[in-house]
């Protein structure tokens, strides 16, 4: 019995290792393409002073095809920007360079760099998992804890019934600004019953 349980532990970890990301969050000896990024993006005037290479996605022959980067170059312009990407809302008080929210994608296949804000997410395979699990906050997190679950449907609902009030929180009303309100997870302009349902199906897998 106490083999089996070797057995099985041994093998927990062996797949936790095996399904972590290839280079998150990276040290300076560890940049792929921080260089590329200088020499390709960069101009002289800009320095770079944040830069790491969040997650590393390897294609079936081992070979990195795309990276998840977060790089920001001074100088910046004062404008907020704010974007919904897969199912978080990001937002910034200022626009960065190179990538807006500083976030951006070097597609290692066609070997150039892409702002979040104008990528094809569905061309980069789990990227969109990815993004949704760590950055940003989650659309429709109505109760403000920093990810999405079931208490956001039963939040809506109650604020909806009066029973409690919407978070100060939930209200996004900035320039700028693709959608009003954090809870209005269905993107139709409202926050009403219809999204603590879309919560709910996205929870169980129906979307």
């Amino acid at each position: 019995m106490k083999k089996l349980v070797s057995v099985i532990l041994v093998f927990g970890l062996l797949l936790t290792f095996a399904v972590m990301p290839v280079c998150a969050e990276t040290t300076e000896v560890d940049y792929l393409y921080r260089d590329k990024l200088i020499e390709y993006t960069l101009e002289d005037y800009y320095t770079l002073f944040i830069y790491n290479e969040q997650y590393c996605h390897t294609d079936d022959d081992g070979n990195v095809d795309w990276a998840l980067i977060r790089a920001e170059a001074g100088p910046f312009e004062n404008m907020a920007v704010s974007k919904v990407v897969c199912d978080v809302y990001i937002h910034s008080n200022y626009m960065s360079y190179p990538f807006t929210f500083g976030y951006g994608i070097y597609d290692a296949k066609e070997d150039r760099f892409i702002s979040l804000q104008g990528a094809d997410v569905a061309k980069y395979d789990g990227l969109e998992e990815y993004i949704n699990k760590n950055i940003g906050v989650p659309l429709g997190d109505a109760d403000s804890d920093g990810e999405l679950s079931v208490l956001d449907a039963t939040y809506i609902q109650l604020a909806i019934a009066q029973l409690c009030e919407f978070s100060s929180e939930d209200y996004l009303g900035i320039y700028g600004c693709p959608i009003q309100y954090l809870s209005d997870f269905d993107r139709d302009g409202e926050r009403n019953i219809l999204d603590a349902t879309a919560i709910q199906l996205k929870l169980a897998g129906l979307e």
